[in-house]
Parts: C-alpha cells; structure tokens; sequence
C-alpha cells in the first residue's frame, strides 16, 4: 500500500510545483532580453496598501507636475519649438482638471494596478504596460501625436501590425502597438528595419528573457526588494552598447550630430580600442545599480537604492565604526537631524589608493586626459587630509529646531553641532587660538555646556553655548539648545558601515523649499517679473505637497557589495 500512496503524493507534488512555477509567457517581462543593461517592472499587480500608497504619493505630486508642464511649454513656444511645445500642451490637456493618476488611468485606458515593464533592446527604450481598452489608449497616444505635428501611421512588419510617428528632426521614431492586452511603446532609429522593429515589439521573442531567468525575482529577493517598481541599471552592459558601435540607436544619435553639422551621413566609426577599455574599466568599478521598495503601506513609502562598487572601495568602509555622537542612534531630536560620518584618515588612504592605481595605470583615452590629470592632483594634495586637527576629525552631527529665512537680512538658526574627533580638546586649543574671546573659557571634558561670552553668543542670536567630552567638540545656539548639546554628546557612534544617516520633518522641509524658492522670487522680480511668478506658484504647488508629509529620513551605509541607500517617507493619514 506505500508505495502507491508514495507515487500518488510524489506526482501530487511534482504537479504543485509545476503549477508554482508556470509562467505567463505573455507577461511583460517575458518580452524583456535576458542581456539587457537596463529594466524595470512590476513583478505582480498592485495589492491594495501598495496601490493607496503610492496613489496618495503621486496625487500629492500632481498639481506641482501639471505646473512645471505648463511652465515647459510656455518655455518652449518662446523659443518656437512648437513641436515639442505643442505635445506637452496636449499632455496638459488630458490631464487638466484631474485631481488623480487613478482618473488620468481610466480616461486613457491604462491599468494603473496591472503589469508593466521599462527596458532597453539595445540602446532602445521599450515600455510595456496592461490596458483595459485598447482603443481609448491608441486615441490618447494618437491626440499627443497628431498635437506634435507626426500623426501615427498604420504599418506592418510581417505579421505585425503597429503605428508610427517621426519625432521632428530627430533620427528617430515612436512605435506604439497593442497586443494582448498590453500597449508597446517604443523609441527606435528612423531607418530601422522590419525585423528590428520585430524584435522591439516583441514578435520576435528573445532567446532567453528576464523571466526566463527570474532575474527580478532574484534581485527582490537578495534586497529585500518589494515585488513593485524593482530595477537596475548594468553599467558593464551598458558600455559596450554606447562604444561597440554596432547598436542601432548609436548610429541614429551619430547621424542627428553629423547633420547637425551639416556633415553627410556615414557609417559609425568603431571607438579606439584605448577608449574602449577605459570606458569599460570605469564600468567595471560601479557594475550595476538597482533599487525598489521595501515596504508599501498607506502612510508610509520606504525605498532602497544599492549601488554595487569595486571590492576595493568598499573594503576599507564595510568594517569601519566611525565614533560619531548620534550616527548609531535610531531616532531623532530635532526637525532635522543629520549625522555623517567622515574619518579623514581613512578618506585620505582611500583617495591616496586611488590616485596610485590610476597613476600606475593611466587611462589612454585621450577623452579621459583630464581624469589623469585630476588624479595627480588629488594625489598631491590628499596628504593634506591627515594633518591635526583636520585629520583628527571622525564627522559630525548636525541638528536644527528651527530655521528662520527673513525677507530681509540674515537666516537665523537653532539649534546644535558637535565635531567628531580624535582630539576635540586639539580642536577647542585651535578655537581658543584663534578667537581671544573663547581663551577664558573653562569647558570641561564631561560634556557639559558652558555659555559663550556675551559678545559672541550675539553673533548666534543671543543665547549660545560649547560642550566638550571625549568624544566631540560641540556648539549650540538658541533657546532651551544647552539642554540638547549635553544630550547629543552622550550619542551612540556609528556601527559597521554606517556612513550618514539624516532625518527632516515635513513641515521644515516643506519651510525651507518654499522660503526659499520665495526669497529667490523676491530677488528676481525686479529683473524677471515672469520668472518671479513662476518660482512663486512653484512654491505654492509644493507647498500643498510638502503639507502632506510627516517627515523623511534616510541612512546611508557601506557593505561587502557595495553603497546601499535607505529612505522612508511618513505620509499624514
């Protein structure tokens, strides 16, 4: 009797798993050549806290984006680029009097929740996104066309059936198609050939896919990557496109400059094998870039970007605890709140390794002689990093209650900033040396605050202090900061690999976007009243965003891999 009930449950489970691992060979990223140096999708539709999340975040961000078309085309008209001009005006107008992406969808047929793919054949944009009525999004692609001067025409390619737009003077052209359920974008050369606009299309599929190789889901997976909006960038695969010489987009982009200097056309020069090599070397040093989400909540939206780099850059950063009072702290004591860690013994035997590989081996490039050049430089002055005091210091931790922009005279400030460093007393000894004032101060060791004299805590607004321990020199000004600065000496330090890590409320950062881009208004309408007016309702526009945020943070923090980026944005509910 086992053994059947043995086959029946193995074939059960062969049967599960086969079904766990069916693909949809029509899904965007099915399309998507497994090579490719760029891509970005969306793994699985939108569920609903994912979908409220980044809805609430791209609504607030609408009227601000409807502004700066609108200020765009108007740019573009006074310089009689009407082509252009004319498409955005277009844009504006489907979007005009719409207060969400959620409307703009259902008015041009897109699925705002559904599968989607941004990539590259070659050098070639291709986007790929579902579509719940085919013929309201060809009537929406066909307005914009038709507004900038290129209606689409109907063609074909084999069996394939597409529509096309020259793009003005430019050597290239836009593709639009649709097919199962999807519409295909895609930017390709003016002259390109049936199969090659086969191949971007997709009748011709691609020996081997992303999806193929479950290249996204690896990455989500490595991160932490949420299963919306992940992508990367491939620096190794992308160089060889732009110096090959073979790439169809390539020799587009060479034609437009040659006639733009009424040069004839003529085939693409291959790159010099030199440039070739230093391009590629440069590549090989930051290989690839990728980020996404790693949570999608209503309210709160966090993201993360790595940045892969060469071992040799990130070794001598990945172990490195840096002792700087509040870079290891979790939260925050100000609106905003920035610690950075920045040990300039290890920065000046991190750029004095660099400007030795280079000078060992220089790029032969001739386009590249400056970065030679620079690297010289750079090698005779780095030295200059590690002489006390300034190669003493470790960092800093900047923190600021309030800001005040005045529309006239100086911005005031409080708040407090400590100096990491080896030797704060070192640091204090300079001060005191140079500020005759600061040579009667007795500041102890134990971080406890002591006044300024009079005369230079008026430079500070009134009220200012000093604070020194073993760890960090530390200043603070305003009221109620000397309570703060013994606080922020007692900081955790930084732990391995932690490079910055900053926090801003949204109503500060909101102030000082709007303060000021509005004192920039002031400045300028005198000269340029319009110019005036249009930073003024910029202001206004992100002034209705900025209300929306409770705050922002981000940390920044150095692995085995390479440079990894965190950022979360707290929406008010």
């Amino acid at each position: 009797m086992r053994s059947p009930i043995r086959a029946a449950l193995l074939a059960s489970g062969l049967l599960l798993l086969a079904a766990c691992h069916h693909k949809d060979e029509n899904a965007p990223l099915a399309y998507v050549p497994a090579d490719t140096a760029f891509v970005a999708a969306n793994l699985k539709p939108l569920d609903d806290d994912a979908s409220k999340a980044l809805l609430a975040q791209a609504n607030s961000q609408l009227p601000a984006q409807l502004l700066q078309l609108r200020q765009a085309a108007a740019d573009l008209h006074a310089k009689h680029e009407d082509g252009l001009a004319n498409f955005i005006d277009a844009l504006i107008k489907e979007f005009d009097g719409k207060t969400s992406y959620q409307q703009i969808a259902k008015d041009i047929g897109t699925d705002i929740h559904g599968l989607g793919a941004f990539y590259g054949v070659g050098l070639m944009p291709v986007l790929r996104t579902q579509v719940t009525d085919a013929k309201r999004f060809e009537a929406f692609v066909q307005r914009l066309a038709t507004a900038a001067g290129s209606p689409l025409q109907d063609r074909s390619a084999g069996s394939l059936h597409y529509r096309s737009a020259a793009l003005g003077q430019s050597p290239l052209q836009l593709l639009s198609a649709i097919e199962h359920d999807q519409a295909v974008l895609a930017l390709v050369p003016a002259d390109a050939k049936p199969a090659l606009i086969e191949q971007v299309l997709g009748a011709k599929r691609p020996a081997h896919s992303v999806q193929d190789e479950d290249t996204l889901e690896k990455l989500a997976e490595s991160k932490d990557y949420s299963p919306y909006a992940t992508g990367y960038l491939d620096l190794t695969r992308l160089a060889p496109l732009i110096t090959g010489g073979k790439d169809p987009m390539a020799q587009a982009f060479y034609d437009f400059v040659r006639a733009s200097q009424h040069k004839p056309a003529q085939a693409l020069p291959p790159m010099p094998v030199a440039c070739r090599d230093d391009i590629n070397r440069v590549a090989s040093r930051v290989p690839r870039i990728s980020l996404g989400y790693t949570k999608l909540v209503p309210g709160r939206i966090d993201q993360r970007v790595d940045i892969r780099l060469a071992k040799d850059i990130t070794q001598p950063f990945a172990d490195l605890a840096v002792n700087v009072p509040g870079l290891g702290d979790s939260g925050h004591v100000a609106p905003f709140d920035l610690s950075v860690a920045m040990p300039m013994m290890q920065v000046r035997d991190f750029w004095s390794a660099q400007a030795k590989a280079v000078t060992a081996k220089p790029f032969t490039c001739p386009a590249l002689n400056k970065l030679n050049d620079s690297f010289a430089k750079l090698g005779a002055q780095v030295g200059k990093l590690g002489i006390p005091p300034l190669g003493d210091v470790l960092g800093f931790h900047l923190t600021l209650d309030q800001v005040a922009v005045p529309a006239q005279g100086k911005p005031t400030a409080s708040g407090a900033l400590l100096v990491a460093s080896k030797n704060p007393a070192g640091l204090l000894a300079i001060g005191q040396a140079m500020v005759p004032a600061l040579a009667k101060l007795d500041v102890g060791k134990d971080g406890k605050p002591v006044a300024l004299p009079a005369q230079l805590a008026a430079l500070a607004g009134g009220k200012a202090w000093v604070a020194m321990n073993n760890k960090a020199l530390g200043v603070a000004a305003g009221d109620g900061e000397d309570a703060k600065l013994g606080s922020l000496m007692q900081g955790s330090g930084g732990k391995h690999g932690a490079l910055a890590r900053m926090y801003v409320s949204g109503p500060m950062y909101g102030k000082w976007i709007t303060t000021f881009m509005q004192r920039a208004s002031q400045q300028l309408a005198a000269k340029d009243p319009a110019a005036a007016m249009r930073l003024d309702q910029q202001a206004k526009a992100m002034k209705q965003q900025f209300d929306k945020i409770e705050s922002v943070s981000l940390n920044v923090r150095m692995e085995n891999e390479g440079l990894v980026l965190t950022s979360s944005t707290r929406w008010k509910q």
